[in-house]
């Protein structure tokens, strides 16, 4: 008997889990990027999620200026600063999951597709396409 309420509880506990980081609202807030050199805050924005970078740690080049998206594809954006730039696009919450986002990557001055695979209080795992090969990474929240 005890084991079947030990059994219960922990079933239960799952699927509300589960459920509880499973809501749109579980995606809000600021995140490590993997490598904890960024952190990127996700906001709702009219019906979808966007994502801003709002730390850098080393936010400048060595000569003090600020680092510039250099590699951009739009010309014209290409003297915005890193730091306080969009880098999530387009993100949608419907039915239980997060689709059809992209994310930008300075680094390489493209964008690729990504989805979010679960979120928890303290972890953001997405899976990036690129090409035929998805790829999963994992943010950390950042408090």
């Amino acid at each position: 008997m005890k084991s079947y309420i030990l059994l219960s509880l922990v079933v239960f506990g799952t699927i509300f889990g589960r459920a509880q980081s499973n809501t749109p609202k579980a995606i809000l807030g600021k995140w490590y990027n993997v490598d904890r050199t960024k952190i990127i805050e996700i906001t709702k924005q009219n019906n979808g999620f966007v994502g801003h970078i709002v730390w850098m740690k080393k936010p400048n080049y060595k000569n003090g200026n600020p680092k510039l998206d250099t590699k951009n594809p739009n010309k014209n954006l290409r003297k915005q600063k890193i730091l306080g730039s969009q880098t999530i696009f387009g993100l949608m919450y419907k039915n239980g999951q997060w689709t059809k986002g992209k994310i930008y990557s300075h680094k390489r001055g493209g964008s690729v597709k990504f989805k979010v695979i679960s979120v928890s209080k303290t972890e953001l795992k997405i899976e990036i396409s690129i090409g035929f090969f998805p790829k999963a990474i994992t943010f950390t929240k950042a408090n």
